[in-house]
């Protein structure tokens, strides 16, 4: 695996090269050395591996599956795969400098026309789209944490106290694909369900408490364990009769009671499972004790929570505040923000909360906003350098009516509607439950 500084020089050399062909011509040391330096790079890289990916994905550069840091400047490298509406180049062995310089000069005197796939035909380099395959792996792997832990939970309903090898297995692939595809993974939390609420409610949370944990730069021991925990953490409903956690209805108060019993529930089941560690049975007990210690269980006042269980309790409470359930609205995931910023200093860690909104963004995915335009659009992917300028599908017209061809809209390219010649902007968001659609179908969408 190449090293980070290798990575940044080839994506910084590729982006020299392409840029100063608009101000020198062909030959000029300008033009030649980038290009040769990248080559060289290039050639080390299939050295160790018979091809050579840079990709262009959620608004980050990555070679070979490393991220290269969004303040680096390749602005230029972005445009040619933004053009071509790509999300991947790869170079495989067998390349000629000759074809590279060939290819370089090429890119460089299209890139700022519409740019065309015959143009850029080249044996060993080939642009191509990766994130329908990423996707398909993503959802592989939520699939698979989902029948983890449904399997976990029937084996506790059954009394048996189960291994927790599976779960720390199927963890460590989650943490892998919200490394390579944070946003794609962030979608899969858009799955809801009544029926199975528990286990979509498991690996949602599981899946942002890693994301944010990997905001916060987390060490990956911590990440792992972060993550089991968020599998585990509601483990503890299980001894709770199910017509309580069940209901359909508000708890009354004796309910009430009994459900609070689940934190401590959880953590006497966990430390019976072996293999896991005094942090994730600390995260199943803590989850509900709020930041500033009024939840429950009742704890001391100088009790020092682990900071697994503040991360863990702000994705758990965003989950669940975006989930439709009988007795309890649907939040849009805009307004469920707003609430639990409310909350900073009492529910939550402020810094860690702060993370977490500015990781989903102004308006997360599965957001539904109102255009300018009257049309109804849901928001599928937020632009990071952009925050309030998402891509959105559009799927209803001015007049509330479901579109038979969606559109899709990406704000940052300042879009105009054609029949006002006025830029397209978000002036409003809706409420989900007011329409019958599926948000993830539309978010998880090709």
């Amino acid at each position: 695996m190449p090293v980070l500084k290798n990575c940044e020089s080839l994506i910084q050399n590729i982006n020299a090269a392409l840029k100063n062909f608009s101000l020198y011509p062909r030959g000029h040391p300008y033009v030649s050395q980038p290009i040769d330096k990248s080559f060289k790079l290039i050639q080390s890289f299939l050295e160790e591996s018979n091809e050579v990916l840079i990709a262009y994905l959620d608004g980050v550069i990555w070679v070979q599956n490393i991220p290269i840091p969004q303040e680096f400047l390749w602005d230029t490298v972005v445009k040619a795969f933004v053009k071509l509406k790509k999300e991947s180049l790869t170079i495989s062995k067998g390349l000629a400098q000759e074809e590279w310089v060939d290819f370089i000069t090429v890119l460089a005197s299209n890139i700022t026309k519409d740019l065309r796939d015959e143009v850029l035909n080249y044996p060993h380099i080939i642009f191509g789209g990766i994130e329908k395959e990423a996707k398909k792996e993503a959802i592989e792997v939520y699939n698979e944490a989902k029948a983890v832990i449904t399997r976990v939970i029937e084996e506790v309903r059954l009394g048996k106290i189960p291994k927790a090898d599976d779960v720390k297995f199927v963890v460590n692939k989650m943490l892998d694909q919200v490394l390579k595809n944070k946003q794609t993974m962030l979608a899969l939390t858009l799955i809801k369900s009544y029926d199975e609420y528990l286990f979509n409610h498991s690996v949602n949370v599981a899946i942002l408490s890693l994301a944010l944990g990997e905001t916060l730069n987390l060490r990956p021991d911590l990440l792992k364990e972060l993550g089991t925990a968020a599998m585990l953490h509601d483990i503890g409903k299980i001894s709770i009769d199910p017509r309580v956690v069940l209901k359909p209805d508000k708890l009354t108060e004796e309910e009430w009671q009994e459900m609070k019993k689940h934190p401590v529930n959880g953590y006497e089941i966990l430390k019976q499972m072996e293999g896991l560690s005094e942090v994730i049975y600390k995260v199943a007990l803590e989850h509900h004790m709020k930041y500033d210690l009024t939840g429950y269980p009742e704890i001391a006042k100088d009790y020092k929570l682990h900071p697994a269980s503040m991360i863990l309790s702000i994705c758990d409470c965003y989950d669940a505040m975006t989930t439709h359930r009988v007795y309890q609205r649907c939040y849009e995931p805009r307004e469920a923000l707003e609430f639990m910023s409310k909350m900073a200093g009492k529910n939550f860690e402020p810094n860690y909360l702060k993370a977490f909104i500015k990781m989903l963004g102004i308006y997360p995915q599965g957001t539904l906003v109102k255009l300018n335009t009257g049309e109804t659009g849901i928001v599928t992917r937020p632009n990071p350098s952009s925050p309030d300028e998402p891509i959105i599908k559009v799927v209803y017209d001015v007049f509330g009516n479901k579109l038979e061809k969606i559109k899709t809209i990406d704000l940052s390219q300042h879009p105009v509607d054609e029949e006002t010649n006025i830029p397209i902007s978000i002036v409003g968001t809706v409420n989900p439950s007011w329409h019958d659609i599926d948000v993830a179908e539309y978010a998880l969408a090709d």
